[in-house]
């Protein structure tokens, strides 16, 4: 009978196909009684599974082999399980089964993955069909299951044993093949903690290349000792030590404790060509994962792969290192031949030197023997690259190098310590095992030390002890080479550096950035470790920090000097630089002023504008230094060069802020009283507010007296239409709350919390983060609520809330205006007549920067727009004509007082500056919308009617006629100045020549109308501008 139910692996005995085909089973069979006993032998003697389930996991029936497959007792239990939710593992291809056999009625050989009632798994082979309804529906599924696991354990096997092969031949270095390794066994096991010990028989060590453990540290090289991976090394067997042996071995004293006790510990030996070379282990920490005898075999079985895939990727490594050894002196003489950069020739040298040397710290130090110090131009340790240092020479190894001129290898540390001078310790602080440093010589002299270093012993022989000093013998002469070069090349580029500089400062309208990049790239050209500007106020009598670099992270933002102080105050009479070369010699109290101790020389000079010291420029060394002539120099013209930025900026910043805030008022004023339509008004606030603010969205609720109710009116700047149905009652929610107590509400991280914004569902895809309320109020009576909000946080400071109170004061004089139309035209026409007077303002100020060209602007602008008159101009264009005339120099501004107050002939380069002019005065003009229509003369005064001009170009009618007008006016005007390089022209002189200009530089129609307008107003004549 055996032999009759056994069935061919994979396949069901053919009675029970044959049973199954003819439906012979009725449903239940196994629990309901009376059924034919030949049936019932059959079924239970069969030693395949044999099963009914339901499509959603109900088991129906099973005979003895499938519940003794799963490990239940009997199909009681097994009915409590639901298949579909309990019985298969995750990667079991569940769902791919049901669909095929939903589809085809049956299925075969199919295999997948079971889960058994101790949670193990069970490979099984299903051959399965449906059984339907009448009305075509499943009632449930039979079939026949294998149990194949043996079989796929042996094909895992067998894939793992050819996967390791494979990676020994492609892993491109033993880090990726062990890896690799613990990749592929726990494929087959559970390996979560691996480790890979190897045995150094030389140095009877074991060392541990791949380590992964979730609760131990990597261990350093060690000896063998007790533990149990020393164990398996000294019997070269597998150990499985679950508690019970390992106690048993601890009480036999074969064994120690090493690092944190585990639930189970299982150990083979890599074994190779009848040698022990390592050890492999798995432990695991974990009571539901415990390892067995099969575990054991099988990491037993493939150990020897391991072991020969490890010794052929050595042999590899091995052949590898030597070749890039024998070229690495080939290629660091010709990486070095390519640079005379000091700092790439050393990097060179250290990238090649780590190709074929181990180290975890390595450094080049080079050595100034004039003071005695070791500069660290490339420090590693432990895969941290620290900055470039110097020290003085001191004690330690590396001072023994160079006093001796001689390498020092040391093997072991901790064995050789007491016949070794004291080890100056460094990056992590770490003691090495392994030292090895060479020293580099030039002339017989020693010019620096590279030195490598490993945490381990034994890492360094006389091999690699001659390997660095000839390649430190290569390096000496290149570093001397690279000295000398970089040298001449810091003194030749400093002057081009301060001029680059100066152009910078020039282009730069705000103060701090400029101050910030004045010390920043001042400490660079002079190489200062620190750099300062000190702002003069003699009213205060002293010189306060106004930006710095180089300083301790404490110095105060107010630091100040007295002026009265001997050396300050001499320097201020004569303007002569304060050179102190050795603070603790020369000038021993002036060390009490110095915020840091690090400073050891330190230098001063004074920042002269129009004769008047404005500031000091400050600098350090931290050594005693006595700089050269042409050092100080170069600090004084960069000191110019800063007082002169510093006046421009000041002078532009003031312009500028005074022109914005004209503009800001401008545009709103404009806004209210241009327009009585309270939406427009309303859009064209909402999107100043955001703009000036620096918000993401705003808008405005009014406020309606009769119902108590604020309501939607103007919005800008969102996502959705949340808000446009807002009616909140006086009181409700944020904005109810600031219209009822008339006070700012501000929230912050709106996202977390829960706010009144219920009254939209779509305002959460807002995303606001901040929120401010402002109550809209005029003559004590609410108006409204200006909301603002934004997606981050806002840099809020007092003057962004005077901004915010502002603009919601100009939002309640909007929905206000009714009673204010007449008053505010009234207060427009008042601040016309401002801007107007700012415009006249800002002409005289450039008048006074020049005092040879005093009144020039107010007479150029009288004569333009009498000759625009007498040209036929429009009346309404008049206004902007003046306006560009007193304006037409604007650009000036920008151009360093060195180059317009020249008093001789300009340089080309000093000539292209000069031309930027009307470029600065459309960069400044054009933001400023009233001032628009009149730009065309600063920014087109220069251009002739031949092409011949600037900034563009262009010629005849394309050049704009108000700038045509005032080309011919301008030069009449300036002709007849006297100025420094030449005396004034006479009238008529300059008519004559003005006429000679007629269709070159000036237009001839514009020529020939000034010509008649100078003869019938002699007024314009005889004035005389000298």
């Amino acid at each position: 009978m055996r032999n009759k139910l056994t069935a061919k692996p994979g396949k069901a005995p053919r009675y029970v196909q044959n049973l199954l085909n003819n439906n012979e089973i009725p449903s239940g069979y196994l629990v309901e009684e009376g059924e034919g006993e030949r049936f019932r032998t059959l079924f239970e003697n069969a030693q395949v599974g044999i099963y009914r389930t339901t499509p959603d996991g109900r088991v129906l029936a099973g005979n003895s082999a499938f519940l003794q497959m799963l490990g239940f007792p009997s199909l009681d239990q097994l009915a409590k399980r639901n298949l579909e939710e309990e019985g298969f593992s995750p990667n079991s291809p569940r769902q791919i089964f049901k669909e095929k056999i939903e589809r085809e009625n049956e299925i075969q050989d199919f295999e997948g993955e079971w889960v058994r009632q101790d949670g193990s798994l069970v490979y099984v082979s299903e051959n399965a069909r449906t059984i339907r309804d009448v009305d075509g529906s499943i009632k449930y599924y039979e079939g026949t299951v294998i149990d194949i696991t043996e079989r796929k354990r042996a094909e895992k096997l067998q894939a793992a044993m050819y996967a390791i092969s494979q990676a020994a031949i492609l892993s491109e270095n033993l880090d990726d093949l062990y890896k690799a390794i613990h990749q592929i066994l726990g494929g087959l096991m559970p390996v979560e903690n691996f480790i890979i010990a190897l045995y150094d028989v030389a140095n009877d060590l074991l060392t541990f290349p791949y380590y992964q453990d979730q609760y131990d540290e990597i261990l350093p090289p060690t000896k063998a000792g007790r533990g149990l991976t020393g164990y398996v090394l000294r019997t070269g067997k597998t150990l499985f030590a679950p508690p019970g042996v390992f106690n048993q071995l601890m009480q036999e004293g074969e064994v120690e404790l090493v690092g944190t006790n585990s639930v189970d510990w299982l150990g083979v030996p890599l074994v190779s060509k009848e040698k022990t070379i390592g050890v492999m282990v798995t432990q695991s920490y974990t009571e539901g994962v415990r390892f067995n005898q099969a575990h054991a075999d099988l990491l037993t079985f493939v150990s020897t792969q391991v072991a020969m895939a490890i010794e052929s990727k050595h042999a590899q490594e091995k052949i590898r290192q030597q070749a890039e050894r024998l070229s690495l002196l080939n290629t660091i003489s010709n990486a070095l031949s390519s640079t005379l950069n000091l700092d790439d020739l050393l990097e060179i040298v250290y990238q090649e030197i780590m190709k074929v040397v181990c180290a975890d710290a390595f450094f080049i130090a080079l050595y100034d023997a004039a003071n005695n110090e070791l500069e660290f131009k490339v420090n590693i340790d432990k895969g941290v690259r620290e900055s470039s240092y110097k020290q003085p020479l001191g004690i330690g190894l590396t001072t023994n190098v160079v006093m001796s001129k001689k390498p020092i290898l040391i093997r072991d540390f901790e064995k050789e310590k007491e016949h070794l001078l004291y080890a100056k310790l460094w990056g992590s602080m770490d003691l090495p095992a392994s030292w090895l440093g060479v020293p580099i010589l030039f002339g017989g002299q020693v010019v620096g030390v590279i030195s490598v270093q490993m945490y381990t012993p034994n890492a360094y022989s006389i091999f690699e002890q001659e390997l660095l000093s000839t390649i430190a013998d290569e390096v000496a002469v290149s570093i001397a080479n690279s000295r000398l070069y970089a040298a001449e090349r810091r003194r030749a580029s400093r002057l081009t550096e301060i001029t680059r500089l100066g152009i910078e400062l020039t282009s730069i309208r705000n103060e701090k950035t400029m101050l910030k990049t004045l010390v920043t790239t001042a400490a660079k050209i002079m190489e200062s470790i620190t750099c300062t500007v000190m702002a003069v106020n003699k009213n205060m009598d002293k010189a306060t920090l106004a930006a710095q670099v180089g300083l301790p992270a404490g110095t105060p933002d107010d630091f100040s000097v007295p002026l009265s102080l001997p050396m300050i105050q001499h320097s201020m009479e004569t303007g002569d630089p304060i050179i102190i070369p050795d603070i603790d010699r020369d000038a021993p109290k002036f060390r009490n002023l110095l915020v840091t101790k690090e400073i050891k020389a330190f230098y001063a000079y004074p920042m002269i504008i129009e004769g008047r010291i404005t500031g000091f420029l400050t600098l350090s060394k931290d050594k005693s230094y006595q700089p050269s002539n042409e050092e100080i120099s170069s600090s004084q013209l960069l000191a110019e060069r800063a007082a002169t930025a510093l006046e421009n900026a000041r002078l532009f910043d003031e312009t500028a802020h005074n022109l914005n805030q004209a503009q800001a008022l401008h545009m709103i004023n404009l806004a209210i009283t241009s327009s009585v339509d309270l939406n427009f008004i309303l859009n064209i606030l909402l999107e100043k507010t955001r703009s000036q603010l620096g918000v993401d969205a705003s808008s405005v609720l009014i406020f309606d007296p009769s119902t108590q109710m604020l309501n939607y009116a103007s919005g800008i700047g969102f996502r959705t239409n949340a808000l446009q149905g807002t009616h909140l009652m006086l009181g409700q929610g944020y904005a109810g709350m600031a219209g009822l107590h008339k006070k700012i509400v501000h929230v912050d991280q709106m996202k977390t919390k829960k706010s009144d914004f219920l009254r939209s569902p779509y305002f959460k895809s807002e995303e606001f983060e901040i929120y401010y309320g402002v109550p809209l109020v005029a003559k004590d009576e609410l108006k409204g609520v200006l909301e603002i909000f934004h997606r981050s946080v806002l840099n809020v400071t007092s003057e962004w809330m005077n901004f915010l109170e502002a603009f919601a004061g100009q939002a309640a004089i909007a929905i206000d205006n009714a009673q204010l139309v007449s008053d505010l035209r009234s207060s427009n026409n008042e601040l016309m007549l401002a801007y107007d007077t700012t415009i006249i303002g800002w002409s005289s100020a450039l008048d006074l920067r020049d005092r040879e060209t005093e009144g020039h602007t107010q007479r150029v602008a009288k004569t333009t727009l009498r000759l625009a008159q007498a040209m036929g101009v429009d009346e309404a264009d008049l206004t902007h004509i003046r306006r560009g005339a007193l304006l037409h120099d604007i650009g000036k501004m920008a151009i360093p007082d060195y180059i317009l107050l020249k008093p001789d002939s300009l340089t080309p380069e000093e000539w292209e500056i000069m031309r930027q002019h009307p470029l600065y005065a459309k960069k400044l003009l054009s933001p400023i919308a009233y001032l628009q229509p009149a730009l065309n003369i600063p920014y087109y005064h220069h251009e002739d009617w031949d092409g011949s001009g600037y900034p563009e170009g262009i010629s005849g009618e394309d050049i704009p006629l108000e700038a045509r007008i005032f080309a011919v006016v301008d030069v009449w005007d300036a002709l007849r100045s006297k100025r420094r390089y030449r005396e004034a022209w006479t009238d008529e002189k300059v008519r004559a020549y003005i006429r000679s200009q007629s269709g070159k530089r000036f237009d001839p129609r514009v020529v020939e109308v000034f010509d008649q307008l100078i003869n019938t107003e002699p007024l314009i004549s005889s004035y005389n501008p000298k």
